[in-house]
């Protein structure tokens, strides 16, 4: 019988299951979704030992995607989510989590990143957002490409910026440590640097071509792109290339909530909530723009944007910048950067359009 995406779901945040069958594992299920043509495709379930907590206290998990028949080094790509921005208006003294939250739902928890991942795998039962289809294309594309892809859950709800320690948030009002960035940088390390992958308990299923390692955002997944340069270029100790960046519907330069500050200010109170104190120092600095324009760092050979003027979920002015940035890289070196401008009012492109995911595969990965 085919399971369920819900069921599926359910064993694969459970790790392994002890049951009579000893041969069966639970933590890796077939990739279903309609681009599947590759019956060897697998989604295996990992959690890292020691964890990263989520607000509730649960231990955070990621999501490797590949072909279980392949041997060899292969390419990386490590893709994020979206819509991992989520607060807590009036957060109380003896349960911090409770309350109305800024997202339609409650973001702050294993579960919900969880089904975020499945719905942009094809495999939830609901759309995500309005306006956001996810049919599973991009990662399907790359996977049956021979790619390796993790998929990290947020469930930080912070827009891929908290790394404890590093990017405190405000903890005195919000009672708990936000670490998405922390999160999205143990991909890399558990594909760059073997003694921390077993420090935490992680085998890759497959081995890495250090040499093609790409990083992709979907909407704010796209910040995460933008933060990982930036941490890989200042670290002294890190030994990752990443050689292709894709970001498809990304608020990249979140600056221009500035502009209409009445109109968004429950966006702008989030920001403060996961910036901190270096909000105004930091919100604007470490975009995918601003990393290709002022850090003097080998530069990724590839980068890709998929954006549309007319996205309803992401403002106006937010994309422009990295728009006319790589125009002008392609405008020089079409291998070198790859932007595709949507007409359509619709937010994350790549990972609906098979031939549109294929398309971006073959850019990142020529």
């Amino acid at each position: 019988m085919k399971p369920t995406a819900s069921l599926a779901l359910a064993l694969l945040a459970t790790g392994c299951w002890k049951l009579d069958d000893p041969t069966v594992r639970y933590d890796v299920l077939p990739l279903d979704n309609q681009h599947v043509v590759n019956p060897n495709l697998v989604v295996q379930t990992f959690e890292p030992t020691p964890p990263l907590s989520c607000p509730d206290d649960s231990p955070a998990t990621f999501y490797a995607i590949y072909d279980a028949t392949l041997t060899g080094q292969v390419p990386l790509a490590v893709v994020f989510h979206s819509g991992a921005f989520d607060y807590v208006k009036n957060p109380a003294q003896d349960d911090f989590l409770s309350g109305t939250h800024f997202a339609p739902e409650d973001r702050l928890n294993l579960e919900w990143a969880q089904l975020r991942v499945f719905s942009t795998l094809g495999m939830g039962e609901q759309q995500v957002d309005p306006n956001e289809i996810h049919t599973g294309a991009l990662i399907t594309a790359l996977a049956q490409d021979g790619a390796l892809v993790l998929m990290p859950t947020n469930c930080w709800g912070d827009l891929w910026h908290g790394y404890q320690g590093r990017h405190d948030n405000d903890y005195a009002t919000e009672r708990f440590n936000r670490n998405g960035l922390a999160f999205a940088s143990w991909m890399v390390q558990f594909a760059s640097d073997p003694s921390f992958a077993s420090g935490h308990g992680i085998t890759l299923p497959l081995e890495v071509d250090p040499a093609r390692f790409a990083l992709l955002g979907l909407g704010d997944g796209g910040r995460a792109v933008g933060e990982l340069l930036w941490l890989i270029a200042e670290s002294t100790s890190s030994t990752a290339t990443i050689s292709s960046v894709l970001v498809d519907s990304s608020p990249d330069d979140l600056t221009a909530y500035y502009e209409q500050e009445t109109l968004f200010a429950d966006d702008i109170t989030g920001f403060g909530r996961i910036w901190g104190d270096d909000l105004e120092e930091e919100l604007g600095a470490h975009s995918v723009e601003a990393f290709l324009t002022q850090v003097q760092h080998p530069l990724p050979a590839h980068a890709a944007m998929v954006w549309s003027s007319y996205d309803p979920q992401v403002l106006t002015g937010a994309q422009e910048g990295l728009s006319q940035r790589l125009q002008a890289m392609e405008e020089v070196d079409p291998a070198a950067a790859w932007v595709d401008h949507e007409s359509a009012s619709a937010h994350v492109f790549t990972n609906k359009d098979a031939a549109l995911a294929f398309e971006a595969v073959r850019f990142l990965f020529p």
